[in-house]
């Protein structure tokens, strides 16, 4: 039993640190694709 109470700290620590990530990649993305969308506008305003 306490062996199941101890390993619920350890889980939520972990998925807490997961979703971290992925909002750090979100983010991260999300700068890679406004820079892609400014590189093809100005292209499309030199055309």
């Amino acid at each position: 039993m306490s062996e199941r109470v101890n390993m619920f700290p350890e889980t939520a620590l972990r998925m807490s640190e997961v979703s971290q990530d992925l909002s750090g990649l979100i983010v991260w993305e999300g700068g890679l694709l406004r820079r892609l969308l400014h590189i093809y506008t100005r292209s499309a305003e030199r055309l």
